[in-house]
């Protein structure tokens, strides 16, 4: 058989997860790890969504670490303790999520576990 697959390759493309975006009136923004060890807010512009993830147009380098935990509390200048994971131990994929919310235990949504 023969496929053919279409699409755009951007070289280069840096990728951040999507639950590390935040939102504040009409800024979008990650908070990053500084020279210093503390956070920073960077702003960023967004462009697609692939999976769990963003691709970032402007903003980011690829140098720089971004903090995915705790940020419901992270404030801009606070000392970080950073523990580095992987993709795959956060549970992000490339792929489109097609669990219908409504199938989820309880303990999933509540644990983070599921790939929403």
């Amino acid at each position: 058989a023969r496929v053919k697959l279409t699409g755009e390759t951007i070289p280069n493309a840096i990728l951040v997860p999507q639950r590390a975006v935040q939102q504040l009136l009409d800024k979008t923004f990650v908070m990053v790890v500084g020279a210093d060890g503390k956070s920073e807010s960077r702003s960023i512009e967004l462009g697609q969504q692939i999976g769990s993830y963003y691709i970032v147009k402007s903003g980011l380098s690829a140098s720089d670490t971004v903090v995915v935990e705790g940020l419901s509390s992270l404030t801009e200048g606070k000392d970080l303790a950073v523990t580095m994971v992987t993709p795959e131990e956060m549970g992000f994929s490339f792929d489109e999520d097609t669990m219908p919310f409504d199938t989820m235990t309880s303990s999933e949504a509540n644990s983070g576990d599921s790939n929403s």
